[in-house]
């Protein structure tokens, strides 16, 4: 099979191996536009050079290593990849076709330009990610740019961009264009859509002196027109800042020319020019059935040629993203409550599934799953949250109902803040006991013997468990000490003689914060070592890091993990605990190595010291027996228990995570089994209903519909 197609032959069904910038001018140049002379190599013509030279193996492994590498240790993988690349020869067959196909177009000098699988599409901004070389003058000087070009399929621009979208570094392809150079006179590019505000009405041709290069690279601003597109006449014209052009030199490759002042200050294109250009590109506009283009153009002795067409990239941002309240006059808050644990975007299944769960239980004051009988608290305005655009939002405001209501008299409310640390105690010493003892019949669950129905339920299970969990912490957050208790305390104590409220709530033990004093105690006996610190605080975090250590150091690691690696960076399932990705335990471990700091048991002592100090200094200063002193008391009180259970009910709350987590990723194992899904991972981005329906559809024995 040939490598090397001809334009005129390179699209249609064989725009596959060419990639879509060579199968574009291929078509065009059939069409009949003026686009220079030249050919595609085809995609495989790098298979067949890895295979010539023996480096297939070593590339495999290398992006493998490099899928499995986060985006931030990407490293030096891209750079020995393409070391890799540019030690081999390009063989004699492929040899062959390319002095033909340069003999063919008369041996004229030649741009070298990438045509990847992923440049030239309206939904990726791949441009300018790989390498062209122009001016290229011989066989010699081609295989090499051929070379080049192949090598840069894995610039750190393409990986660190591939990487960011979490895309495999595997799937990208790399086609080749060779064309004959146009010694342009003025070059730029077109767009038949403005870029800037997208106006359809109106295009935008860029120009400057020389070849596209100098705009490329950014050495010149170009001018600018701006144009109507019917009546098709020219609305603005800006000269550009041109100190300079780039220009093909005579013994090859390009160079860079001084403008005189008069070169600069000129227009580069006249008015005609302009509606000439304008035209070519609302002409290959409508060749590309309607798509907006990014057009690039040359002059050359005033004739007029197409250089590259491509679909111009839609910013997905900005398509359909209205950030509006889907109910009018409605007030949202994004990091609230509920909104604290989820910074990100929410993922279909985990807003399908768990998110409602948590909602409702706040609604409706629990799930009543862990028979806990909790005490209603405050109404929420119903619905209490929205999703705009992935993100979580949670409602600002009560109902008008509540607000209506009569303000409980003091005993009521004194009652009130009573009953809810009685509950509070007993929480702590026998409900929470109980759950503990039941959640390890959750941990001996085993999931992979499970049947995909039952692994459906324990989810949902541990869900409505977890709702339970959060309709107890809503209620005792930090937001409702400023809320409600600070203004009262600054109305009633004078401000000289009054703590920062805060303080009146610190210093409690709890189990986040056992979690943070044992990495302390760990990073201690590393410092004891120094050698052991000095390299251990050099690491790079990551996967791989954990294996780098001493035998000592990682029994201690998954110790602590064990322990409390349930914790979460997110309440999306989507994101693993931090028992399953080390990475931020080895970096909180790093910084506790790192800087001399004080424990966080010996904070949280000096916290519990003040807070002991203060609540009777702020008890003598209101009279003993009157309304505002068992009023304070009461708050002080209630508050304190609330602070205290605070942490560890966030602490537990997170427990049922890895399992749910777990029982999710072996559902998405199978649908992968099945084809349903190319990827477990990508169980997280379908739906609850949809999840449901392909597991029915298994059970029943029959062929579920593809999800990829």
């Amino acid at each position: 099979m040939t490598h090397i197609l001809a334009f005129g032959e390179a699209h249609g069904s064989e725009a596959w191996r060419t990639g879509p910038k060579a199968a574009h001018l291929s078509a065009l140049y059939e069409a009949g536009f003026r686009v220079p002379r030249g050919f595609a190599v085809a995609a495989e013509a790098l298979d067949r050079y890895l295979a010539a030279n023996g480096i297939a193996p070593q590339v495999h492994e290398l992006l493998i290593d490099l899928d499995n590498a986060g985006f931030e240790s990407i490293g030096d993988r891209p750079a020995r990849l393409r070391d890799l690349i540019m030690t081999g020869k390009v063989p004699e067959d492929l040899a062959g076709e390319l002095r033909e196909a340069l003999a063919g177009l008369g041996n004229v000098p030649v741009a070298v330009r990438s045509s990847s699988s992923l440049e030239d599409r309206a939904d990726l901004s791949f441009a300018g990610q790989h390498d062209s070389f122009l001016n290229v003058c011989s066989y010699e000087e081609c295989a090499e740019a051929l070379k080049k070009v192949w090598a840069s399929l894995w610039s750190d621009r393409a990986v660190a961009y591939l990487r960011a979208l979490d895309m495999s570094t595997r799937q990208i392809r790399m086609g080749v264009v060779v064309q004959e150079l146009i010694p342009a006179d003025v070059s730029g590019v077109s767009f038949t859509v403005h870029p800037v505000t997208g106006d359809y009405e109106q295009l935008v041709v860029s120009a400057s002196a020389g070849l596209g290069e100098s705009t490329v690279s950014g050495k010149v601003t170009p001018d600018e027109a701006t144009v109507r597109r019917d009546p098709r006449e020219v609305v603005s014209y800006q000269i550009g800042a041109k100190a300079s052009m780039v220009v093909a030199a005579d013994d090859g490759d390009v160079e860079e020319v001084t403008l005189s002042p008069a070169q600069r200050s000129a227009r580069s294109l006249s008015e005609a020019q302009v509606l000439d250009i304008a035209y070519l590109a609302l002409r290959v506009e409508e060749f590309m059935a309607g798509d907006p283009q990014d057009v690039e153009w040359a002059l050359r002795d005033g004739e007029l040629f197409l250089l590259q067409a491509r679909p111009m990239v839609r910013p997905r941002a900005r398509e359909g993203a209205v950030w509006e309240s889907p109910i009018a006059g409605a007030r949202w808050r994004r990091n609230w409550r509920l909104g604290e644990w989820l910074p990100d975007p929410v993922t279909p299944l985990f807003a399908s599934w768990v998110l409602p769960k948590l909602v409702a239980a706040r609604e409706e004051f629990g799930t009543g799953r862990l028979g806990w009988h909790q005490r209603p608290a405050f109404s929420m305005a119903h619905p209490w949250f929205c999703i705009v655009n992935g993100y979580f939002y949670t409602r600002v405001g009560f109902p008008r109902s509540m607000m209506r209501r009569a303000m409980p008299n003091l005993e009521e409310r004194v009652k009130r803040m009573a009953e809810g640390g009685v509950f509070l105690r007993h929480w702590r010493e026998e409900l929470l006991p109980a759950y503990l003892e039941h959640f390890e019949d959750h941990r001996a669950r085993d999931i992979r013997s499970s049947s995909s129905r039952e692994l459906l339920d324990f989810v949902e299970l541990l869900a409505e468990e977890a709702g339970e969990f959060w309709f107890l912490i809503a209620p005792l957050g930090y937001g409702f000490e400023a809320m409600m208790f600070k203004p009262y305390f600054e109305e009633k104590i004078p401000e000289g003689d009054r703590p920062h409220y805060s303080s009146l709530f610190s210093g409690y033990p709890n189990r986040i914060l056992d979690s943070q004093q044992a990495l302390y105690e760990l990073s201690q006996d590393i410092r004891r070592d120094a050698d052991a610190a000095s390299s251990f605080v050099s690491l790079k975090t990551g996967e791989a890091t954990l294996d780098s250590l001493p035998e000592w150091l990682r029994e201690r690691i998954r110790a602590y993990a064990s322990e409390y690696g349930h914790q979460l960076i997110s309440l999306d399932f989507y994101f693993p605990s931090m028992g399953e990705s080390y990475e931020h335990t080895l970096s909180a471990l790093q910084a506790f190595v790192r800087y001399e700091v004080q424990s966080p048991e010996k904070m949280r002592e000096g916290a519990e010291r003040k807070r002991e100090q203060a609540v009777p200094r702020i008890l003598e200063q209101l009279e003993e027996g009157s309304d505002d002193h068992r009023m304070m008391a009461a708050m002080i009180s209630n508050y304190q228990t609330n602070a205290s259970v605070r942490e560890d009910a966030n602490f537990y709350l997170q427990l049922g995570w890895p399992l749910m987590r777990a029982a999710i990723q072996e559902l998405g194992r199978r649908l992968v089994a099945a084809d349903v899904l190319a990827d477990p991972e990508e169980i997280f981005f379908v739906e609850k209903e949809e999840l449901q329906g392909a597991m029915v559809a298994l059970q029943r024995g029959e062929t579920p519909a593809s999800l990829h």
